[in-house]
């Protein structure tokens, strides 16, 4: 969880490619707002002339089971922008906050579990910058929140991937970092760190 910037996705991105060692074993959604009933039907399945075709996450699942030896990743990035109970299904949600809890849709088989080698990473916005709380429900089943903080260390690391490009001086970078830090602490004193800089930020736009 964090602000626009502080570069949720990328840390997300890396997790999930050092779980698994391969792309091919992650599964992307990037929520957009009211797109649930969507992405119900391209990620749980829906019905096609009666018979239940199985989505993305299905067929995810059925993947886990048969390599159970490799790790598989579902991405939910800003799935504060949704609300995720309904992209699941009523059954889907049920087996999350139930381990033994088998997902029971009719005309689905064979009867699974959540495989013990699927993880499920979300990346949100910190408050008041989401459009659904991520409440204590939505965190028994998709985990716990790490804040990821605005740092000036962190905007250090790619204002130095600037330096030669741009010619930047000593201190203009020192200014730079001045200004971050300062504007971050301003702007959560008087307001809310929900609406402090990212690291990724518009500011690199202005990097000259």
């Amino acid at each position: 969880q964090g602000v626009s910037g502080s570069g949720k996705t990328t840390l997300i991105d890396r997790m999930s490619l050092l779980i698994t060692g391969n792309e091919d074993n992650i599964l992307r959604l990037i929520c957009v707002e009211k797109m649930e009933v969507e992405y119900n039907k391209e990620y749980i399945g829906e019905y096609r002339n009666g018979k239940f075709i199985p989505g993305k996450f299905l067929n995810l699942i059925d993947k886990c089971y048969r390599f159970p030896d490799h790790n598989f990743v579902f991405i939910l990035d800003d799935v504060d922008k949704v609300y995720p109970s309904p992209v699941f299904g009523a059954q889907i949600w049920n087996s999350l906050d139930v381990e033994d809890r088998p997902i029971q849709i009719d005309g689905y088989e064979p009867e699974r579990l959540i495989p013990s080698n699927l993880y499920i990473i979300s990346a949100t916005h910190s408050e008041p910058g989401y459009t659904v709380e991520i409440n204590a429900e939505i965190r028994r089943r998709l985990g716990s929140i790490f804040e990821l903080n605005a740092d000036p260390a962190t905007f250090l690391l790619f204002i130095k991937t600037r330096i030669a490009k741009d010619s930047l001086s000593f201190a203009h970078i020192k200014r730079m970092l001045y200004f971050f830090k300062r504007a971050n602490d301003h702007i959560s004193t008087k307001f809310d760190a929900g609406f402090t800089l990212g690291n990724w930020s518009g500011l690199r736009k202005r990097v000259k």
